[in-house]
């Protein structure tokens, strides 16, 4: 059902690319079926995620710990990342995890690039115009890259059902 609305969506806003965790699988290969490049973005901690796809790539090379507490959702994991773009977004700072990013970009041979400010309102929360310029303001201040992704607005959908069909 989601993924059937979710086709029209894109069907008809054309983006440029599509940012998308690995809870919705249907979502990456449904870009890259309408020629939409994909864009992993990873929010748990980048430790366990190199560990993770060292093990599930069986390469042999897990940093220091052992991997066998890691066997989960493995299809779906190394899946979403062989339909991702380049591109990781990860939840993270250089400071903090630098050599997991370095080896998560080498295990990964992908771009691994650290989004420092991750902010999320749920799929209950929609800010009014004014609060989106502020936090928008305060992100621009913070002097930090950012991504920004917004909900459409109520009712976006049902305009968008209508003029897809």
């Amino acid at each position: 059902m989601a993924s059937s609305s979710f086709s029209s969506i894109l069907t008809t806003l054309r983006p440029d690319f599509l940012i998308c965790d690995f809870f919705q699988p249907w979502a990456p290969a449904l870009a890259l079926s309408l020629n939409i490049p994909t864009v992993q973005f990873v929010v748990s901690g980048n430790k366990a995620n190199s560990v993770a796809v060292h093990v599930f790539k069986k390469s042999g090379n897990v940093i220091q710990d052992s991997a066998k507490d890691f066997l989960f959702i493995k299809d779906r994991i190394l899946q979403h990342l062989e339909q991702s773009s380049g591109i990781m977004l990860v939840r993270s700072l250089r400071e903090i995890e630098g050599k997991y990013l370095d080896d998560l970009s080498a295990v990964t041979m992908k771009r691994v690039l650290p989004v420092v400010i991750y902010v999320a309102f749920g799929s209950e929360n929609y800010l009014s115009k004014e609060d989106r310029e502020e936090l928008a303001l305060g992100l621009l201040l913070s002097n930090v890259n950012i991504t920004w992704v917004l909900r459409f607005p109520r009712g976006t959908g049902e305009h968008l059902r209508k003029k897809a069909r």
